[in-house]
This record gives structure tokens, sequence and C-alpha cells, in this order.
């Protein structure tokens, strides 16, 4: 099998204390996340479980997210001026 092309998601490291959430995804979305799951073994070498690495891809997209970047500055800006 090929190698995956790098992925957004780094390696994953030691777990921290998680918070539980409950979801539920349409099947095409499911299917997506289990072929991810394929591409982060072929990456990294290990396999790990969807459980495990939805956190560190919703992590990584919000991270990215210059939208939500801007909405944080501006939140920190308006706290910062009434303060």
């Amino acid at each position: 099998m090929a190698k995956a092309p790098s992925l957004s998601v780094p390696k994953i490291g030691a777990p921290g204390s998680p918070k539980q959430l409950r979801l539920s995804l349409e099947p095409a979305l499911a299917a997506e996340l289990d072929r991810y799951v394929e591409a982060y073994a072929i990456e990294y070498g290990e396999r790990v479980d969807l459980e495990t690495l939805v956190p560190h891809i919703l992590a990584s997209f919000i991270a990215a997210d210059r939208g939500f970047k801007k909405f944080k500055s501006e939140q920190a800006r308006t706290a910062t001026a009434a303060e």
C-alpha cells in the first residue's frame, strides 16, 4: 500500500484528561473518518481508534480556521476594552 500524504493531524502524544462527547455521524462522514484512521496508520505506523483520533482532527480544524481565530481575537479585544 502506498504511503499516505502528510496529514493535518500530527502524531498523537500522551492523552490528557478528556471530556466525554457523544455524537451521531452521517454514514458518509463515518466512512471518511474510517478512511482517515487508515491513513493515520499508514502515515505514523501505528493504529489508533476513531475515538482517540477525532478530538485531534477537531483540534487541527479549529487551529486552522481563520474565521475562528478572528472571532477569538475580537473577543479578546472586547474583553480587554471592558476592563
